[in-house]
């Protein structure tokens, strides 16, 4: 467990740069943007993870496969499963995400 918690602190963005993005993503939301909100946060999430593991990112892989790998922390993946989740039920269901689907992905 304590290995667990350990990776999960690696895993914590800075603050600085997590308020930044949240303030990008607010004034797309604000604006009624949601979808773009949603999917700057999946696009950052991916940046964010191919710092941390540069050598795990193909361009072949998908957000579910992205999800699915077990070299990403468990609350980090799950906050990453939710944003890729609603970002694709917006691409390929074509279900716009709306503010209830932007405030489940902010929260992740």
């Amino acid at each position: 467990a304590r290995k667990e918690a350990e990776t999960q602190e690696e895993w914590r963005p800075d603050a600085g740069a997590a308020q930044i993005l949240l303030s990008e993503a607010d004034a797309l939301a604000a604006r009624g943007e949601y979808d773009e909100a949603v999917h700057l946060l999946l696009r950052r999430s991916v940046a964010d993870i191919a710092t941390r593991l540069p050598d795990f990112l193909r361009p072949s892989l998908t957000a579910r496969d992205i999800a699915a790998a077990s070299s990403i922390p468990t609350r980090p993946r799950t906050a990453f499963s939710e944003i890729a989740r609603i970002v694709e039920a917006a691409l390929f269901a074509r279900r716009p995400v709306g503010a209830e689907g932007w405030q489940q992905a902010r929260g992740a």
